[in-house]
């Protein structure tokens, strides 16, 4: 959680540091993907690393958020859905681009706009997920 109130204040400061906001808010995806991959009784870890945690990489990742995001009538939020995953696969791409240096990847206040709007709905696939859990207790309920 802490690392989600920090990029939700460099989010607020957009303008001056959009670096530092984009790299929190996608951390802070990451670490709330792999969460809905460890609960996801479909997926198996890509490997475990040395430290003994599991690791899903990025097809797995993707994959479980679309996953989520059917499940829960993310994508049809808007009309068919169509659009919204157009959006969501052009952000995913763009993201993995960027994550692993791509020379043509870049990143402005945009995109940091669109990853809080990403953040924000891989948390509440999360917050349902953990709803939908058996004897699972969620930390903060609205």
């Amino acid at each position: 959680m802490e690392l989600a109130e920090d990029a939700l204040v460099q989010a607020s400061e957009l303008n001056r540091r959009p670096f530092e906001a984009f790299y929190l808010l996608i951390s802070t995806q990451d670490g709330l993907i792999s969460w809905l991959c460890e609960h996801d009784d479909c997926v198996d870890p890509s490997f475990t690393n040395e430290g003994g945690s599991d690791v899903y990489l990025g097809k797995k990742k993707k994959k479980v958020v679309e996953n989520s995001y059917e499940e829960y009538n993310v994508f049809s939020v808007v009309n068919s859905g169509t659009e919204f995953r157009r959006k969501w696969a052009d952000f995913w791409y763009h993201r993995h681009r960027i994550m692993h240096g791509h020379p043509e990847a870049f990143f402005d206040e945009n995109l940091a706009i669109t990853s809080l709007l990403f953040l924000t709905s891989i948390a509440n696939l999360v917050l349902q997920r953990m709803d939908d859990l058996e004897g699972y207790d969620r930390p903060y309920h609205p």
